[in-house]
């Protein structure tokens, strides 16, 4: 009966322990996770004091405040969106990290890909042509050889007449260069 006794103590005591522990363990999961929704928001937002820098990242005094209020929001239980929207409305839509997809921001989105578009028509253009010039430029058949029709008497005489004095003016500037 003692021994039964000692097994629900030691029983019970282990059941206190681990309730002791599993509240214990409940607000460290439950802050872990905040704070994973804290920098998972801050990784969205752009600091406003740092060049280049998410409120996530920054040591700043005020990245450190937005990551405060965050927490705050998120405690009180905003959504994501709605805690963007309250530093949209802070500081203008430049603090978000990511242009929003509506009215001129859109382009930024559109731009990219109509670019990328219009350059792959431009080279399917170009090497289309450059395919077809190929098949245009096939060899064309060669004209049969004629002969030249044949000179007048006169005519012979004069040509052979032009071609001697040709070749004497030819002789006599040789022997004067010589």
């Amino acid at each position: 009966m003692a021994t039964d006794r000692r097994q629900r103590h030691c029983t019970l005591a282990l059941l206190c322990l681990l309730a002791i522990l599993a509240l214990a363990w409940a607000p460290a999961a439950r802050a872990d996770a905040l704070d994973d929704q804290v920098r998972a928001i801050g990784k969205e937002l752009r600091c406003p004091v740092c060049a280049g820098e998410t409120v996530a990242d920054s040591n700043a005094a005020l990245a450190v405040q937005m990551r405060g209020v965050i927490r705050q929001k998120l405690e009180a239980g905003e959504t994501t969106d709605q805690i963007k929207a309250y530093f949209v409305a802070r500081y203008g839509p430049e603090i978000l990290l990511t242009p929003q997809t509506s009215g001129f921001t859109l382009g930024v989105w559109l731009m990219p890909i109509v670019a990328l578009l219009v350059g792959l028509g431009v080279v399917f253009a170009v090497l289309r042509s450059w395919s077809r010039r190929g098949a245009d430029a096939a060899p064309l058949p060669r004209a049969p050889e004629t002969t030249a029709p044949s000179l007048s008497e006169g005519d012979d005489a004069r040509l052979e007449e032009e071609l001697a004095r040709l070749r004497q003016g030819r002789t006599g500037e040789d022997r004067v260069a010589g």
